[in-house]
């Protein structure tokens, strides 16, 4: 197990605890609501059905985080020592964790729970923005990853949609967005980007495919 100074040291790196002061920390670190809990290489730490309502400070080691998918995990994020995980499950009436989290390689957790997370957000005002930062961190984070994931999967439609289509027939933006199920500034950024590679020539309403290897590429 670690020592307090350990612990007290990981949580200064994180912005969200580097408010709080020596004899805050050693208090928080000492409360026996706190746990440190250690994981091997592999085993699962959070799952949609098996969480803790705790925030998770990652003492060593490092995790991954997977959005679970019907037979495949898309990789989210990795949490190396010194970042914090858990706000998902903290305050909220769903039943069930967003995400898979697992220990990457050898970890150690420190487990913070909700009702000593709670007291600190309203005894420490500071602390308390604090965690609002945090909480606008992950939102702007998983914001860019939904948006990074959409866009390749508008891609791999929209490549597809060309590779199968009638090339000499008119086509909608619209209607063609529509179709697809994805919005029509995507739709014209993705077209954009084809046209610019040399892949596409879009001439008013027509598309001509001009690289069929490297849209077949994108499937």
């Amino acid at each position: 197990m670690s020592d307090e100074k350990s612990i007290a040291a990981v949580l200064k790196r994180s912005k969200l605890f580097s408010t709080l002061g020596d004899g805050e920390l050693s208090s928080l670190i000492r409360d026996s609501r706190t746990a440190e809990v250690s994981y091997t290489a592999g085993e699962s730490i959070y799952s949609d059905t098996s969480y803790k309502k705790a925030l998770g400070a990652v003492i060593n080691g490092c995790l991954s985080v997977y959005r679970p998918g019907n037979g495949s995990r898309v990789l989210l994020n990795r949490i190396p020592a010194g970042g914090v995980f858990g706000a998902a499950s903290l305050f909220g009436a769903e039943g069930m964790y967003v995400t898979e989290i697992t220990a990457e390689k050898d970890s150690v957790i420190f487990f913070v729970p909700s009702e000593v997370l709670g007291r600190l957000i309203t005894e420490n005002g500071e602390f308390a923005l604090s965690y609002i930062g945090f909480l606008t961190d992950r939102i702007r984070f998983l914001n860019r990853r939904i948006s990074e994931l959409s866009a390749g999967g508008a891609e791999r439609k929209l490549a597809k949609y060309l590779l199968e289509r009638d090339s000499d027939k008119p086509v909608s933006m619209t209607e063609l967005a529509s179709f697809l199920g994805i919005g029509r500034a995507s739709l014209y950024r993705i077209i954009d980007g084809f046209t610019g590679n040399g892949f596409i020539e879009k001439n008013g309403r027509t598309i001509a495919v001009l690289d069929r290897d490297a849209l077949c590429r994108l499937i």
